[in-house]
């Protein structure tokens, strides 16, 4: 074996033109930005932004997002490697596409030696590895940078299996401890490794070695039972059944096996309509039209593999690989987050690599490393047709369909590119995800597009109208619409589904405070820190909305209270910190108010002003401030000087209903600003929509138009 690993130059040759294959077609991807989970894993991750032993502690005994919430994916390796991309690149997202990229590439050259190991085949081990670096469906795990676990996981496989196949007596103890230490390696990357025992001891009894090389596989076994003993007991972070979102019953999801796997392998084939959000119909019956049709065909693909399988043992390692490493996608065991996903081939393709490169070998011939033998005659033996003819053919198809799949993963890199991209991509297809809506919303949502927001909401909520994130999101969507019914009935909604969220009401109070119900928004942040007395991001919120109220006591009492729920929390230190500086100039602030009253008291409003300006530079974001001295300046009659001090209380705070009605007053004044005059009457009667007030603005607003 080791003569055929280390072949000749042209091998070298050949590993080198994989990589380089690899690295290019994901070249494009490169410039693309953070989408979905890259954000959170990346840019809001704690534990990745410095190289500390207390976060690499902290990696290693919490799961991938603790940060955010509680899961049972323990991926340490995944966020070790974002720790030294954030080391080197930062929040430069193009760093870590490269990375990707590289890794990719790497996992395609350690194919190609794997499959010169069982093949001795130039030729077809190239082929096989070809067509995993150049496939399409390969893109939702290497485009997109949350896909780091399966690249790793994949590499760390590949390296096991190295040194599982390698048959050197005097080295069987190292090649043994080799392959162990890449299997917790894998573990630490993605859990679905934990299947390797189950291939190496396959692999062992079919290549005849299992009686001189089984320590191999109770090495690999006794791991594996540790590392499910660890996840189940001391790293069990959540309910296993959390990781999935209304997921069927099993006795349902044994009904889609058929039409999943036959998904997949029609995807293998024909990786046409590629998206990450895929969904499956949920049969209700064994005699669903998609059971039956794809029972079909996985019987008579089972049917053509018979006797392949029965006579090569490479062929079962094949198959095997395959469907031992998709078994934990399969949502038989633990529900998973969607019935059916792209980037879950990913590992298992390597299977796809040696069932790829057995064909090529039946059809050019087995001997190594050439297509003919030194005669120039091609071995052949399953066609009548000229065997040099049927081999040309045979690699001119190969060849037409490696770039037909490069093309496409080339094309599709490019949907990844950003969020309103990649999401308006996958929901334009019929069959998604409901999930898919719900990010597209999403993606309205943040650019103020509101109403297209509630339409893909509204999508969403047909299919899983108990959705909490798409209820909440409608509500908000609602709220900036300033549909007020409309956004306490999605609330309520939500409020039923989980009644515990301490986060749903922080969500739905933030909406309230953007449009300047600060009142509704502190009753919601009240609630909230009752529900979860630990929810630092509630004692926030909270601070903020009694501080615009101008309760300071009551501000620093609820962040001091977020400090302690929250200790890390640096906007929670930051706003304490500004208010005791507030605070410990606010008895000089008040002498200075007590000048400015005592002569606006007594008529002298210029020594008022004199002494607001003063106050000013103590509090320069003081809307009272800046409010007082704008009423200051209109009773001197300096109309331009009060409109300045009204629009910079607008500047601090959009929500100040006052300053957009006494600047209304004032234009009002002045022939050519009434129409100036009539659009801040209209804002003030959002911010502030009582039926007495809008009545009279309303009737202002009628007299400036027929003046």
């Amino acid at each position: 074996m080791e003569d055929v690993v280390r072949g000749s130059k042209k091998n070298l040759t050949l590993i080198l033109v994989l990589f380089f294959i690899g690295f290019g077609i994901y070249l494009n991807s490169i410039p693309n930005g953070f989408v979905w989970d890259d954000k959170n894993l990346i840019l809001n991750n704690p534990d990745i932004k410095s190289v500390t032993l207390n976060n690499i502690k902290t990696i290693f005994t919490h799961d991938l997002i603790h940060f955010l919430d509680r899961s049972n994916f323990y991926r340490p390796l995944q966020s070790l490697s974002y720790m030294a991309d954030f080391f080197l690149w930062g929040k430069e997202p193009a760093g870590y596409h490269l990375a990707n990229a590289i890794i990719h590439s790497l996992n395609g050259a350690l194919i190609f030696l794997l499959l010169l190991m069982l093949f001795r085949n130039s030729a077809a081990s190239f082929f096989g590895a070809l067509i995993f670096t150049v496939h399409p469906l390969q893109t939702s795990a290497v485009t997109y940078i949350a896909g780091r676990a399966d690249l790793l996981a994949l590499f760390f496989l590949l390296v096991a299996a190295a040194f599982l196949f390698k048959d050197r007596e005097a080295a069987r103890g190292l090649n043994a401890a080799v392959c162990a230490a890449a299997f917790i390696l894998a573990l630490l990357s993605k859990e679905l490794c934990v299947m390797l025992p189950v291939f190496a001891g396959l692999y062992l009894l079919w290549s005849g070695k299992w009686k001189e090389r089984k320590s191999i596989f109770y090495a690999l076994l006794a791991v594996g039972l540790i590392y499910l003993a660890l996840r189940v007991t001391i790293l069990k972070f959540a309910p296993f059944e959390a990781q999935a979102i209304n997921a069927p019953p099993l006795s349902r999801r044994l009904l889609m096996l058929g039409p999943v796997i036959a998904t997949y392998l029609r995807l293998v084939v024909l990786p046409y309509d590629l998206r990450m959000d895929r969904d499956i119909e949920v049969p209700l019956s064994f005699f669903n039209t998609g059971v039956i049709v794809s029972l079909i065909v996985l019987g008579i693909l089972a049917l053509l593999f018979w006797k392949p399988a029965k006579e090569d043992k490479r062929v079962r390692m094949g198959l095997a690989w395959f469907f031992i490493f998709l078994f934990p996608s399969l949502n038989l065991i633990v529900p998973l987050n969607a019935p059916i996903s792209e980037h879950w081939l990913y590992i298992p393709f390597f299977g796809v690599s040696i069932l790829v490169a057995y064909v090529i070998t039946s059809i050019i011939g087995d001997r190594p490393f050439v297509i003919g033998d030194r005669s120039g005659k091609v071995n052949s033996h399953r066609t009548d047709l000229s065997p040099k003819v049927v081999a040309v053919c045979f690699l001119v198809f190969i060849i037409v369909t490696m770039l037909a799949y490069a093309s496409v993963t080339v094309y599709v890199n490019r949907f990844w590119k950003d969020e309103k991209t990649l999401f308006s991509y996958i929901a334009k297809y019929k069959k998604v995800h409901f999930r898919a809506h719900y990010n597209l919303g999403s993606q309205h949502l943040e650019a103020k597009k509101y109403r297209e927001a509630i339409e893909e909401f509204d999508k969403v909520l047909k299919r899983a109208p108990d959705d909490l994130n798409t209820l909440l999101s409608m509500s908000v969507a609602h709220a900036r619409l300033r549909h007020s019914e409309d956004a306490m009935r999605y609330f309520n909604e939500a409020v039923k589904v989980n009644p515990d969220s301490s986060n749903s009401y922080v969500v739905f109070a933030q909406a309230m405070m953007e449009t300047g119900q600060e009142d509704m928004a502190i009753k919601l942040l009240e609630k909230a820190v009752k529900l979860d007395p630990k929810n630092g991001a509630a004692f926030n919120a909270l601070g903020i909305g009694y501080a615009d109220k101008g309760f300071l006591d009551k501000a620093k009492e609820a962040w001091s209270k977020g400090i302690e729920a929250a200790p890390s929390s640096k906007e929670l230190a930051a706003n304490l910190k500004r208010l005791d500086a507030i605070m410990s100039a606010s008895a000089a602030l008040d002498e200075q108010l007590k000048a400015v009253n005592k002569f606006a008291e007594s008529g002298d409003y210029e020594n008022a002003i004199a002494e607001c300006n003063k106050a000013l530079e103590m509090a320069p974001e003081s809307i009272t401030l800046h409010n007082n001295l704008g009423v200051l300046y209109g009773m001197t009659g300096k109309d331009e000087e009060a409109v300045s001090q009204f629009k910079k209380v607008i500047e601090i705070s959009e929500k100040e209903a006052g300053a957009y009605k006494n600047i209304a007053i004032i234009y009002s004044k002045y022939p050519d600003k009434r129409e100036e005059a009539i659009g801040y009457f209209e804002k003030y009667i959002l911010l502030n929509p009582s039926a007495q007030e809008r009545e009279m603005v309303e009737k202002k607003i009628e007299e400036l138009k027929h003046i």
